[in-house]
């Protein structure tokens, strides 16, 4: 069995609002994209601390693109949205939050 190379072992974060602030890209007109090295059963929260960022500050999270708690495991390649307080969003009266897999 051939092990999981680092480039495979990757995920990107995609940053908004007031959170862009932990992105090596700060550009307020571009994408604030940071990619994060993922260990086997690590969870949204895990990312989210080991990037500084407090839970408190985080509105929505969303995992390749649906809706998620905090306790969702996270794998190679997904893609994990963050969005601070300051941009709440309705999808809790529209959609269902995935809380864990």
């Amino acid at each position: 069995m051939m092990a999981m190379s680092e480039e495979q072992s990757l995920i990107e974060v995609h940053l908004y609002g007031q959170l862009r602030r932990f992105a090596p890209d700060r550009d307020a007109a571009g994408e604030s994209v940071a990619l994060i090295s993922v260990k086997d059963g690590e969870t949204i929260l895990d990312i989210v601390r080991r990037m500084g960022i407090e839970p408190q500050e985080l509105s929505h999270v969303f995992l390749n693109a649906e809706y998620s708690g905090l306790k969702r495991r996270i794998g190679a390649g997904d893609r994990l949205g963050l969005f601070p307080l300051d941009m709440g969003l309705l999808y809790r009266q529209y959609f269902p939050k995935k809380e864990s897999d």
